[in-house]
Formats: C-alpha cells, structure tokens, sequence
C-alpha cells in the first residue's frame, strides 16, 4: 500500500500553489496554476480540482492516494464553516463557501484557514520557528 498524501493549496489573487505533502510534513511534488478570478472566481475552485487531478495522472497516482485538502486563503475566514467572509483580490461575493465548493470539485474533505495561519503553522512544524 502507498503512502497518503495530503494536498497543500496556497490560494493568493494572482496565483495558487499547491504540493503533495506526506503526513511527515515532505514535499512530495510543488507546482503552481494562474488563479482565475474572471466572471466572480467562478473557476477558481474548478482550475484546483484539474491541477490536482492532472498532477495525480502525471505521477501514476489515484484520488484515493489523497486524505484531502489543506488550504490557506487570503482575508477573514470562518473556519468552522470553511466560509471566506471577505475577498477583495479573487472575486467572490462576501461569505463564498469555499470548503463547499472545492469539496464538491474534488470530491475531497477539505480544511480553510487564513493564509498567514497557515504560514505561521507550516513554520512552527518545519521551518525557521520549528517547535517554537
């Protein structure tokens, strides 16, 4: 049996990094799309779903190798409900249900939580601050 991955999803205004990650924190693959946010984003979550799908092709790897999404966004989030409460640089309305839509995309269990969040965690576990 191979080993679970995780997705790692950076959403910024310009562009969307996402990575395959192991449970023990390696980059198994890095890569980047445009992020999309003509007519109100309508495909922003649409174009993550195809990269990850791609992405998994290229490697000879299923969806069912995945556990799901991890996902920094830009602005407030209410992470509970994976609501985006302001997007001022991608498009979507006040309150956009990303964990909604990008779990029906991709038909994976999907986390949301601010982008700098994000960052200060992924520091904490692996980077500069790592165990601080």
């Amino acid at each position: 049996m191979e080993e679970k991955w995780i997705v790692g999803v950076d959403l910024g205004g310009t562009t969307t990094k996402l990575a395959f990650i192991t449970l023990d924190g390696e980059i198994i693959t890095r890569w980047e799309i445009p992020t999309e946010n003509a007519n109100h984003g309508k495909k922003i979550t649409i174009n993550i779903a195809k990269a990850i799908d791609e992405k998994l092709n290229e490697l000879n790897r299923m969806k069912n190798d995945l556990i799901g999404i991890g996902m920094g966004a830009p602005g407030p989030v209410d992470y509970q409900q994976g609501v985006i409460l302001n997007t001022v640089n991608l498009g979507w309305e006040d309150h956009f249900p990303l964990k909604q839509m990008l779990e029906a995309d991709t038909s994976l269990p999907v986390c949301i939580e601010n982008d700098a969040n994000c960052a200060a965690l992924g520091e904490m576990w692996k980077g500069a601050g790592n165990g601080a």
